[in-house]
């Protein structure tokens, strides 16, 4: 099985998290494999891609994963642009989350399971918590190829149905099904009923929400008040000649204990019947984000001397209080700046800050330079020449695994001379140093 890494971003190691897919390459964390390819610079214009998970030919497959472990604890909201058009209407796309601590990570069945469910003989998703079918063709909400319940227990086909199935502990299991091109028991009223595919045979991709097919998927798994799992709420943004949102699913409970650690995903299928699958622009945040806490953080006085590279640490409950999920809470990256107005303020696109800033992790003064580490707290000063007995001040941030970020602290850095060797007599003889 082929599986491709992208490699041209600094990891990174928590909430929010954004893969635009427009590029000719992936954040490092982001993991494709099947028939999922990049398209930009190939299909598209450079800059202009997305995620193909599938081409429109037939019995094809294709997935994605972000490799990163996101807490549970607070829940899990996540957004992405879709795009199935194209061919004759088969088959559909899902989204995922399995557990974390999974060694060996493995699609599900393909055709109808959509890469979640079991289909005949082959198994399900490895450890899968569970999946969100876009269903164009209609089999991901019933029991054929060896699912467990459905719409209805039969074979019957269910087009254009948004579907969840649950855990691989309880089989993969139909919990709930939307029919979101049909009225009735299962469908939507009629002013709201859409298509989830965007057009067929010979149609192209509408990738602006300006145009008529435009989707777009808001998912928001809220930890339940009141109970054991989650709240599920899925919404889609359409364009049908207007621009509006669809409600999918709201708070629609999901009883199953998750693991402390989840990891997100796609996958897509065709098989008799074809479409082109994509998605671009994800985004992965935490959903409880009113029950996070900024990191506390304290200045730091360290000492160091001229021409020579100090290496010192900001450290967790030494120098930085961490507040949220006590078992899986560290520190994600610093920021370095001058004066405390060279930090950012709240007012900024999630996507264009989520990255810790790899300009704010190097830092020149007068007396020397400052270099963080691209993730946790090690940061290196190296003082300039003639610069003992000078004090440098400057200041640092520290964001968390989950994004939150503390107010801006002081480091204090004292220049001293360089020691002289000490001079140690050895037996009588000659001076070593």
């Amino acid at each position: 099985m082929l599986m491709v890494i992208g490699a041209n971003c600094m990891a990174q190691s928590g909430f929010p998290y954004c893969e635009p897919f427009t590029q000719s390459t992936t954040r490092a964390n982001t993991v494709y494999g099947g028939a999922s390819r990049l398209t930009s610079g190939v299909e598209d214009p450079v800059g202009q891609g997305v995620l193909r998970l599938t081409p429109a030919t037939g019995n094809q497959n294709g997935y994605a994963y972000v490799d990163i472990p996101f807490s549970s604890q607070y829940g899990i909201k996540t957004s992405f642009e879709f795009f199935m058009y194209g061919g004759n209407g088969a088959d559909g796309l899902t989204f995922f989350l399995f557990d974390a601590a999974i060694q060996n990570f493995s699609p599900g069945g393909y055709g109808g399971s959509l890469g979640y469910a079991p289909n005949n003989n082959t198994p399900g998703l490895s450890a899968g918590y569970i999946g969100i079918g876009l269903d164009v063709y209609g089999n991901y909400g019933n029991t054929i190829e060896g699912k467990t319940d459905g719409f209805t227990n039969n074979n019957t086909r269910h087009p254009n149905s948004v579907v969840i199935r649950g855990p691989q502990s309880d089989s993969y299991k139909f919990i709930k099904g939307v029919k979101t091109n049909e009225g009735g028991t299962f469908g939507l009223p009629s002013n709201q009923q859409f298509s989830l595919s965007s057009g067929g045979a010979g149609t192209q991709r509408i990738a602006s929400p300006d145009q008529r097919g435009y989707r777009k998927a808001n998912f928001d798994l809220q930890p339940n008040p009141n109970g054991v799992g989650y709240l599920i709420n899925l919404s889609i943004e359409i364009n049908d000649g207007t621009n509006r949102i669809i409600e999918i699913f709201k708070n629609e409970p999901y009883p199953y204990t998750a693991p402390q650690n989840l990891k997100v995903g796609f996958a897509a299928s065709t098989g008799g019947s074809t479409n082109f699958h994509e998605i671009r622009n994800v985004i992965v945040q935490v959903s409880d984000d009113q029950n996070l806490r900024d990191p506390i953080a304290n200045d730091k006085s360290v000492q160091a001397c001229e021409g020579v590279e100090r290496r010192f640490e900001i450290k967790a409950t030494e120098d930085v209080i961490l507040l949220n999920d006590p078992d899986n809470n560290f520190i994600r990256c610093l920021q370095l700046a001058n004066t405390i107005a060279d930090f950012p303020t709240d007012d900024f696109d999630i996507c264009t800050t989520e990255q810790c800033d790899s300009s704010r992790q190097q830092l020149s003064t007068p007396y020397g330079n400052f270099e963080a580490d691209p993730e946790g707290g090690l940061i290196r000063f190296t003082p300039n020449l003639n610069t003992v007995g000078n004090e440098v001040k400057i200041f640092y941030t520290v964001t968390d695994n989950f994004g939150k970020t503390s107010v801006p602290k002081e480091i204090i850095i004292n220049i001293s001379a360089m020691p002289n060797p000490a001079i140690i007599q050895v037996n009588g003889g000659f001076p070593r140093p």
